[in-house]
Parts: structure tokens; C-alpha cells; sequence
């Protein structure tokens, strides 16, 4: 079975994913306010301009929440999905799947570092945490 899950391009998405093709983490920053804005939109959430530009992020981040979801099949491992709070803001959120699959002692708070994944032919970010 063919996987057709592929990003969707649009005025407001196009520099996120194209800063993935350069395994760059771009995001959306309001240039009136200074919002970091993720997923990216035309308007800033926080003063509702629409003076949105986009900039390197350092990947940094710490796990906000998780889930883990029990293993699809023999031999394979479970995986987990991060939500990850980025160090540029509070509640500046991407979610992406921890890179390797579950960990023993995994909890909220704990530092993760960006990795990049390749998805079906795309690059995209996933996390690692960062061993203590």
C-alpha cells in the first residue's frame, strides 16, 4: 500500500516546509510583536497583525506532553509522540515523534534536541532527548 500523505504548501506554510527540505526549523514570528507563531498563519494570535515573517528556531525544547502508543505488530517497538515546548517561547508547540521510539523514564520536562526524519520521502523534525 502506497503512503500519500504529503506537506501541503500555501503562502503561509511554504517557508516551515522548505526550511525542513534544509533541515532548518522555520517558524512564523509576528514582526510587530514578536509571537512566535506554530503551526504557521496569516494573522498573529497575539495582536492580530499580519506583518508575519519567519525565522531559524534553535530546535531546543523541553517535552510538554506525550503519548505513547503500544507497538503495531511483532517485533516492532512502541513510539511516542512529542509535543514539545520550543525554548523561544512558552507554549510554542511541534509535534513530532521521538526518535527511536519509547524510552524507559521518559517524562515532561525532559530536554529534547531537534533531529530530522526522513517521511515518506520528506524531511521532517522529530526530537531525541537529551541524556542527562
Amino acid at each position: 500500500m502506497a503512503y500519500a500523505w504529503k506537506p501541503q504548501l500555501n503562502y503561509d506554510t511554504k517557508d516551515y516546509w522548505e526550511g525542513c527540505e534544509r533541515k532548518e526549523l522555520i517558524i512564523a514570528r509576528c514582526g510587530d510583536c514578536k509571537h512566535w507563531i506554530h503551526p504557521p498563519k496569516a494573522v498573529c494570535p497575539a495582536c492580530w497583525s499580519d506583518n508575519i515573517g519567519h525565522e531559524k528556531a534553535s530546535g531546543e525544547a523541553t517535552i510538554f506532553t506525550f503519548t505513547v502508543m503500544p507497538p503495531r505488530g511483532e517485533g516492532k517497538n512502541a513510539s511516542v509522540t512529542i509535543w514539545g515546548e520550543l525554548a523561544e517561547q512558552k507554549q510554542l508547540l511541534l509535534i513530532a515523534d521521538l526518535d527511536g521510539g519509547y524510552e524507559d523514564g521518559i517524562e515532561i520536562g525532559d530536554k529534547l534536541e531537534l533531529v530530522w526524519v526522513d517521511f515518506h520521502g520528506f524531511t521532517v523534525p522529530g526530537f531525541r532527548r537529551v541524556t542527562k
